[in-house]
Order: C-alpha cells, then sequence, then structure tokens
C-alpha cells in the first residue's frame, strides 16, 4: 500500500544510537580518506551527511520523544537541527496511539501557523 509513497518519511529506529551511527559514518569517511578517494581538506558537514545511515532522507521537521523524559536520548542528533520541532509527550511509546499522533501533528501545525504569522 506505501509502495509508492514520496509525501512523508517516518523512522523508527530500534535498536539505535546516534554516537554508533556517528562513529559508523567517521570511520567510513577515514577508510575513504586511506584510501586515497577522499582529501581530508575536503571534510565537512555534507561528507558526514552522505554516510549517515538517513543520507537520503531530509532533515526532520517532527521529533516525537514520548515516555516524558525531556532529553533526545541519543536519537538522530546529527539529523535535528534548529528547524526541528521537538515534542515531549507524557506517554510511553505502546500508548501512543493514533488520537495522541494527530493531537500533536496538530499542535505542530498550529505553532508553524503561530511562527509563520510572527515572522510576516
Amino acid at each position: 500500500m506505501t509502495a509508492n509513497n514520496r509525501g512523508a518519511i517516518l523512522n523508527v529506529c530500534c535498536p539505535y544510537t546516534s554516537r554508533e551511527e556517528i562513529t559508523t559514518s567517521l570511520r567510513t569517511i577515514l577508510t575513504d580518506v586511506e584510501n586515497g578517494d577522499l582529501d581530508p581538506d575536503d571534510i565537512d558537514e555534507s561528507t558526514i551527511d552522505a554516510r549517515m545511515y538517513t543520507k537520503d532522507c531530509p532533515r526532520p521537521d517532527l521529533l516525537i520523544r514520548t515516555s516524558g523524559v525531556r532529553r533526545l536520548s541519543d536519537f538522530l542528533l546529527w539529523q535535528t537541527h534548529k528547524d526541528t520541532e521537538v515534542k515531549f509527550v507524557d506517554v510511553y511509546w505502546p500508548e501512543f496511539t493514533v488520537w495522541r499522533f494527530i493531537a500533536v501533528l496538530l499542535d505542530y501545525q498550529i505553532s508553524l501557523f503561530r511562527k509563520n504569522i510572527k515572522d510576516e
């Protein structure tokens, strides 16, 4: 049903840590330098981006953190940026229903609307 979906990307990463992902990216860069495929002077953020697990995905617009804990817990640390909206939800993942998801999306849309009005 979703084979041709090109409208949105949902990243659910289990088990996953940003530290491991960044380390893997840096190891790949080191190998490329050692093999002569990459000049160390050419290494920048895009070099790291191109070697991340999410290299083919855009940066997240919205990151939802379940469990009520107010930290990212080593999840998508490299990918999140100043424009990523982070929502903390006081419910554990198994109880995160479609209705809670819709509420988070509506809240996100309202915050975007308010930001656009403020920027005008």
